[in-house]
Formats: structure tokens, C-alpha cells, sequence
């Protein structure tokens, strides 16, 4: 599930629950140019392969990432380990 807040200069996206294979196409509305875009993860319980790919697409685009909990740190770092190895 997803909850999403939206105001003039920023977009908040708060998922919950599991974050899996057909459920990352609902993302693709979701991000507007100009507009920061924010992805609350401390809702997860569980991330798949493809959940991480739409992740990483979002943190292409600009998106930031936060969370409290577990499976939320691990991602957060994760997201960020993997950005820094591509540069």
C-alpha cells in the first residue's frame, strides 16, 4: 500500500507492507518535473529484487529516502551504497 501527500514543491510517498515485482508499476504517477519527491520506508516490511530496482529509479530521478526500522536502514544504505559505486 502507499499513502502519497503532495503540496506545491513536494511530493511524500509513505509505503507500507510489501514492496513487490507488479506493484512497483504504480510509481510511474507519482513523480512530476520540478517537484522533490520523498519516499517515507519505514512501513516495509519486505522488498523484493524489483521493489529495489524501483527504488533505485526513483533515486535517479532525485528522490530522497527515510525510515525507521530495520528493513528502512538497510534500503537507505543500501540506496546510497549503490548510488556512490556508480559515480
Amino acid at each position: 500500500m502507499l499513502s502519497i501527500t503532495r503540496n506545491d514543491r513536494r511530493i511524500t510517498v509513505r509505503l507500507i507492507g510489501r514492496l513487490v515485482g507488479s506493484c512497483t508499476e504504480d510509481f510511474g504517477f507519482v513523480t512530476r518535473p520540478g517537484t522533490a519527491l520523498e519516499v517515507d520506508l519505514g512501513g516495509l516490511c519486505f522488498v523484493d529484487r524489483a521493489g529495489e530496482r524501483c527504488l533505485a529509479r526513483l533515486r535517479d530521478m532525485g528522490a530522497t529516502f527515510h525510515g525507521e526500522g530495520l528493513v528502512a536502514r538497510r534500503l537507505c544504505r543500501r540506496l546510497r551504497y549503490r548510488a556512490a559505486n556508480m559515480n
